[in-house]
């Protein structure tokens, strides 16, 4: 039997992510969507030191239209941040699919690729 997914982000008393909230992000499936993955990460992240959001693209002008919707994540130093980028590395089909760059400062570009492509991925 499969576990319930978890509907919004848990937080310790400190406000840090927890584990189970960091295992969401890392188990996450690919049916579920990889906008919705990132809207989870974003509920979890602390918008006093950083920022995970939708964003304007870098792309190249040339790239395909579809796969212009970017998402930029600034962790802000702020190490509870830190675990959420690193939980969305270690979801492995995600980070391939939606990666874009990463600069120093703790700064990260998602470019998600369109629906369709996520549909048949996973099928």
């Amino acid at each position: 039997m499969g576990r319930i997914p978890m509907t919004d982000p848990m937080f310790d008393e400190h406000g840090y992510p927890m584990r189970e909230t960091l295992d969401e992000i890392r188990d996450w499936p690919i049916e579920r969507g990889h906008r919705d993955l990132l809207e989870f990460a974003r509920r979890a992240f602390n918008r006093h030191y950083g920022r995970l959001e939708s964003g304007e693209s870098k792309l190249p002008a040339d790239w395909p239209e579809d796969h212009k919707e970017t998402w930029v994540a600034v962790t802000g130093g702020w190490s509870g941040n830190e675990d959420i980028i690193a939980a969305l590395e270690r979801n492995t089909i995600f980070w391939i699919m939606c990666w874009g760059m990463s600069k120093r400062g703790g700064y990260h570009e998602f470019w998600l690729p369109p629906r369709a492509t996520v549909v048949e991925a996973g099928s």
